[in-house]
């Protein structure tokens, strides 16, 4: 897709985002293009985009995934560490890969919450319930640790240890859009850095497992995709300490390892999603629904 419509896109669908006024680490950060370490030169409220076709449900149209980064350069929980990568996403439908941009609505948007960890309070929703099918919708990042919630409620969920108080928007300086890993544009090739793991996250995040649950939602419902409140999760609900010991002590095993596992598990969940007899069904069944076809016989 050339990069003036992808900017275009980015910029009509940018989020509201959020932050607590008490924010430790200020907003959002800008890092220094041609490094190929991540490297902040200014906490501006810099957001980082990717666009890229989504080809994996075969629905009619076209479809088109777009992520939104903010980026920061501490996480401030109660084990704090440097840099931190968190992001939402959406899933734009157009009759046509070549429709203009005001021709591509949202269909679907995304979370992340403390993705690949035991406190995982990742969720979506359709466009309509966050009132973002032509713009972006308000996000809520939590004071610190800087997960995403689409709605200021939810930030409680997970092992507890969000807070989402005395929010004010982020002063968006810009969206730069990052490309592809291999790709990267605007000379950020620092995506590919093990210091952190962006590179996992420029994945879909549209399984056909997760358009499934986000289709069979409920009019108005914003669906937790990690599958229902864990034990454990409720188990340290009133604190996060130990959430936090879990989440750095998956990290310091190793980086390089850590992204290794993360990909080939969201590559097998993904291979699993495809092969599933059920899962083929449920795709069929979004696709008469995008049709305006009834159930199918």
């Amino acid at each position: 897709m050339p990069d003036a419509f992808e900017t275009a896109l980015l910029e009509r669908f940018a989020p509201d985002f959020l932050i607590s006024a008490r924010e430790c680490d200020g907003l959002p950060a800008e890092f220094l293009p041609g490094s190929p370490e991540p490297r902040v030169v200014a906490r501006n409220g810099t957001i980082y985009g990717q666009v890229f076709e989504n080809l994996g449900p075969g629905w009619p149209g076209a479809l088109v995934e777009i992520h939104y980064y903010h980026l920061w350069g501490r996480d401030c929980g109660r084990i704090a560490h440097a840099l931190d990568v968190e992001h939402v996403s959406v899933l734009l439908r157009a009759e046509h890969r070549h429709a203009p941009v005001t021709a591509w609505t949202a269909l679907y948007w995304y979370a992340a919450a403390h993705e690949d960890t035991v406190c995982d309070a990742s969720h979506g929703a359709g466009a309509d319930t966050v009132d973002a099918v032509d713009q972006g919708p308000r996000v809520w990042i939590s004071r610190g640790k800087h997960a995403s919630f689409l709605s200021q409620r939810r930030c409680a969920w997970g092992c507890g240890g969000d807070r989402c108080d005395e929010m004010i928007s982020v002063p968006t300086e810009r969206v730069i859009n990052l490309g592809e890993p291999g790709a990267p544009l605007g000379a950020a090739s620092w995506i590919g850095s093990t210091a952190w793991p962006l590179a996992v996250k420029m994945q879909s995040d549209f399984s056909n497992r997760v358009l499934t649950r986000l289709h069979k939602a409920k009019a108005g419902q914003v669906v937790a995709l990690n599958g229902l409140q864990q034990p454990w999760q409720a188990m340290i609900l009133s604190g996060d300490s130990t959430a936090d010991a879990v989440a750095v002590s998956n990290r310091e095993t190793g980086k390089a390892v850590g992204i290794a596992g993360m990909s080939t598990g969201r590559a097998l969940a993904t291979s699993a999603a495809k092969v599933g007899a059920s899962l083929g069904r449920s795709g069929r069944s979004v696709w008469r629904f995008l049709r305006g076809a009834g159930p199918e016989p």
